[in-house]
């Protein structure tokens, strides 16, 4: 019995000296996995998100895949839109301040001109010009031409329009060149200065006070600004008439225009006679050579006319 026992407690002993031999492997295993389920853990706490949940594990059901999808399109849509509604914005403001900018306004017109008297005249075809057309509206298609064909159509008087555009300003700048005054014209009524359209250019100043020729013109004309008085052609005659004879060293000491029979005659400075010319002829110089080389013989040959001479006649001259 007591043998029993000891070879019960022998068989203890030897079992569990069999277990430990035996479960040695057994002991390393489950520390590795004690260590790799601790390192899991500590895996898993790092990739958590603060609220808690893993953020390396991933819902692939269909519905949290779709509402992901539709986030991240959302996102991307308003990022896309945003920076392309900014520049379009941008771009719209750029073309409308330079819209604005290259507008004209037709009230907006600043006219300088020599004769200044009529510069609301002026002002007006201007802006006829301008407000009858939408491309002049703008100062890239402002036809200038236009606007100095127009004026000087109406005025005949204007030699020269010069038209200039400010960038920053809706102003048009038009600078008009009349014909100067050559002659000073006296009625019976007054007297003005006349341009080489015939125009009154200024009825303010007196014979004394002007250093053109003087053409006197007996009719019952009172002399306006701006009004027409003589011809275009009668003034060039008068012109004309007045370069040969001072080319030759003969001055005139005044013209007088008689308009019933379009005759004008010089009355010649320091000489007791004067000279007919036919202004209908509109022949001033061949006219004027006949009256140079009569007037030539008549000094070679001491002979001084005591009324007039008379060169009307094409080629033909005749005193008295």
């Amino acid at each position: 019995m007591i043998r029993k026992r000891k070879n019960r407690k022998q068989q203890i002993q030897d079992s569990g000296r069999n277990r430990q031999t035996s479960g040695g492997s057994n002991y390393d295993q489950r520390r590795y996995l004690y260590h790799s389920v601790s390192l899991e853990r500590s895996r898993n706490l790092r990739n958590q998100s603060p609220n808690g949940h893993n953020k390396s594990t991933k819902d692939t059901s269909p519905i949290n895949e779709i509402i992901t999808k539709s986030n991240y399109v959302n996102v991307n849509f308003f990022r896309f839109w945003s920076k392309r509604i900014l520049i379009i914005f941008i771009i719209s403001i750029l073309v409308v301040a330079a819209i604005r900018m290259l507008q004209l306004s037709p009230t907006q017109i600043n006219v300088s001109a020599t004769n200044n008297q009529l510069d609301s005249q002026y002002i007006a075809v201007v802006y006829g010009v301008v407000n009858n057309s939408w491309l002049n509206g703008n100062k890239l298609t402002l036809n200038k031409s236009d606007i100095s064909s127009a004026l000087k159509t109406k005025f005949p008087d204007i030699t020269q329009v010069s038209t200039s555009l400010n960038l920053f300003k809706k102003t048009i700048y038009v600078k008009i060149f009349t014909s100067p005054a050559t002659i000073f014209l006296s009625t019976t009524y007054n007297g003005g200065l006349i341009n080489n359209q015939g125009r009154v250019v200024d009825t303010a100043i007196s014979a004394n006070q002007s250093d053109l020729t003087i053409v006197n013109f007996p009719v019952n004309l009172k002399l306006k600004v701006n009004d027409y008085a003589l011809t275009a052609d009668n003034i060039n005659f008068i012109n004309t008439v007045t370069y040969e004879l001072k080319s030759k060293n003969i001055s005139v000491n005044h013209f007088v225009i008689l308009p019933g029979d379009n005759e004008l005659d010089a009355y010649i400075a320091t000489k007791d006679y004067y000279v007919k010319f036919n202004l209908r002829t509109n022949d001033a110089i061949n006219q004027s050579g006949t009256f140079l080389a009569l007037y030539h013989y008549l000094s070679i040959n001491n002979i001084n006319p005591s009324e007039y001479i008379d060169v009307r006649i094409d080629g033909r001259a005749y005193f008295k």
